[in-house]
């Protein structure tokens, strides 16, 4: 997994974070650590710490306790802000939402796992159980968790900081034990950006007090309330921006923890054809042959995130780079906070001059956003035979990375008759330099045994 330097700056002496001697935590099947945590920790803390306690119990049998302060004589291993990782007070400038560092003070008797957010120290003791348990989840439920067996776990003092490459992760059509498997492997969306224009202007909030919001077709208003059909907004309708703005404030209050919205066009080209907003448009189509509406909308999507910007200052927004609006636009430059996700089957970059118009319309997004998202249709389940492609992903990812992208989201709809697929994705999706044979290689080896791998 990539590196990543963290800053820390801590108020302790220079020698509390110098080299340490390792830490045992089981001996000989005896428990010799006890897990520390807040009083009443994150439940993301208190998922992580029950896996971290089932591993251990599984690798050698010993059941670790769990307390809220240090018990004397015995090593500890501190998940989270702790009362004793407070009283360090170690101030971390962290890169990331998932960013953790794992450190040993020179005591010889601590470990502190800790992340940026509950959600990193979270990951931190996932990162933990991977790096110095060697344990894996290799598919979801019980079975597909592979944890080595060992009588004693003695953890070399080793520090550890690191955040994953992409800002976020995320398939859908996860269910039941798929999600759980998928964080335990570093899936985290953290970038709202999907279809919720029908829900920024709710027609049942908006419809009879301001029908203007809502577009022309066939020079008449379309009336939301008396159909069903879907519908885009008139994006510049008078007082669209401010009402749009306002529900955007009022969602962050009600949600402190929110770090994003989305701006995410409504499924549809129902779009307006008043006067106002085809004349932001530049009067030609799409690759996709569709007329091109990005100017229209990046006019309306930076204005109500300049006003929200204004109360919010350090929040994202994601949205759909797809039908109407799947080109950058041609004449406005696009709010740095602003994610557009470009929707495409990458899949289908095999094809040397296909591949070569998905990284020219990479680049021309590129130009227009410093931050951009990939929405990606990996799924298998609806073709005859499986869609398997891992040096691919492999590929494409590093090379999205290295052109802008920073957030992903694919839909998936889990079939693992495709056997490692998925678990190479969320490995890819946290570090897109990985070694995919060897990736390969560790599930292959360890679903089935080394003397089976080569023939699954």
């Amino acid at each position: 997994m990539r590196q990543t330097m963290l800053l820390l700056i801590c108020a302790l002496p220079a020698a509390t974070w110098t080299y340490a001697a390792p830490v045992t935590i089981v001996d000989d099947g005896r428990p010799a650590a006890v897990i520390v945590t807040a009083e009443d920790p994150p439940q993301q803390v208190s998922t992580a710490v029950g896996e971290l306690v089932d591993c251990v119990r599984e690798a050698t049998g010993a059941e670790l306790q769990v307390v809220t302060e240090p018990v004397e004589g015995v090593a500890a291993v501190h998940v989270g802000e702790t009362a004793v990782v407070q009283a360090m007070d170690p101030q971390i400038v962290w890169d990331d939402v998932d960013a953790y560092t794992i450190h040993f003070p020179d005591d010889g008797n601590t470990i502190l796992i800790l992340g940026s957010t509950p959600s990193g120290t979270e990951l931190g003791v996932y990162g933990f159980l991977e790096r110095f348990l060697d344990v894996r989840w290799l598919l979801p439920g019980d079975s597909g968790r592979d944890v080595p067996q060992q009588a004693t776990i003695t953890v070399p003092a080793e520090d550890v900081s690191d955040s994953p490459v992409f800002m976020s992760r995320l398939f859908s059509g996860g269910r039941a034990a798929q999600v759980p498997w998928a964080r335990k492997n570093g899936m985290h969306g953290t970038i709202s950006f999907h279809h919720n224009l029908r829900v920024l202007y709710d027609p049942k909030v908006f419809a009879e007090e301001h029908p203007e919001f809502y577009p022309m077709v066939d020079g008449e208003r379309f009336n939301p309330l008396e159909s069903n059909r879907r519908w885009q907004p008139c994006f510049t309708a008078p007082g669209i921006v401010e009402a749009g703005a306002q529900r955007i404030i009022e969602y962050f209050d009600e949600h402190p923890d929110a770090t994003s919205y989305s701006l995410g066009i409504n499924d549809t080209n129902m779009h307006c054809e008043c006067e106002s907003c085809r004349a932001l448009d530049p009067g030609r189509e799409n690759f996709l042959g569709l007329p091109h509406l990005s100017d229209r909308y990046f006019t309306w999507a930076n204005a109500v995130v300049e006003r929200v910007l204004e109360v919010y200052p350090d929040r994202y927004f994601g949205c759909l780079a797809y039908n109407n609006v799947v080109e950058p636009p041609d004449r406005v430059e696009v709010n740095p906070h602003i994610i557009p996700y470009m929707t495409y089957d990458r899949m289908k970059w095999v094809d040397p001059e296909i591949e070569a118009q998905g990284h020219q319309l990479t680049e021309q997004w590129a130009e227009k956003c410093p931050t951009l998202g990939w929405y990606d249709y990996i799924y298998g389940t609806p073709y005859m035979l499986p869609r398997y492609y891992p040096h691919k992903m492999r590929e494409y990812l590093a090379w999205g990375y290295e052109h802008g992208v920073r957030a992903l989201y694919a839909e998936a709809y889990p079939n693992f008759g495709e056997g490692p697929k998925l678990y190479v994705w969320l490995h890819l999706a946290r570090d897109p330099y990985a070694d995919v044979d060897a990736l390969l290689d560790d599930w292959f080896q360890r679903t089935c045994g080394p003397d089976s791998a080569d023939a699954l």
